[in-house]
């Protein structure tokens, strides 16, 4: 028993298939090839809108691309500053634990000065 296949013809907008066609038979017959001109202005003007459509689509698209690709770099430039920020903050965390060590071996010797002089008074 012979198989038919079918060849769907794609439009590139839409996820589905427009039209399925037999293989080796006309998409359309003699009669659906023959159309009024009310037909045919309908058809234009509905091409028209459609093109419309995709356009605007198209417009909106790209500007939504502009839109993340600025986004993008706004993220990575505030990151990049604050990375820059953080470096900065532990380098001066880092002076600040050797400044706090230098003083408290300074304070140490006094302590034990001040603990003998007050043992003295007592």
């Amino acid at each position: 028993m012979p198989v038919a296949y079918f060849t769907p013809s794609f439009d590139a907008n839409q996820k589905r298939p427009l039209a399925y066609t037999l293989p080796g038979t006309a998409s359309l017959s003699a009669y659906e090839s023959v159309s009024s001109s009310s037909s045919i202005t309908v058809a234009a003007a509905t091409s028209d809108n459609s093109n419309a459509k995709k356009s605007k689509r198209e417009i909106r698209q790209m500007k939504n691309r502009e839109s993340a690709n600025k986004s993008r770099l706004r993220r990575k430039v505030q990151l990049t500053t604050l990375t820059t920020e953080v470096i900065k903050l532990k380098k001066k965390k880092q002076e600040m634990q050797a400044i706090i060590a230098s003083l408290r071996a300074e304070n140490k010797p006094l302590w034990g000065w001040t603990e003998h002089v007050s043992a003295l008074q007592h």
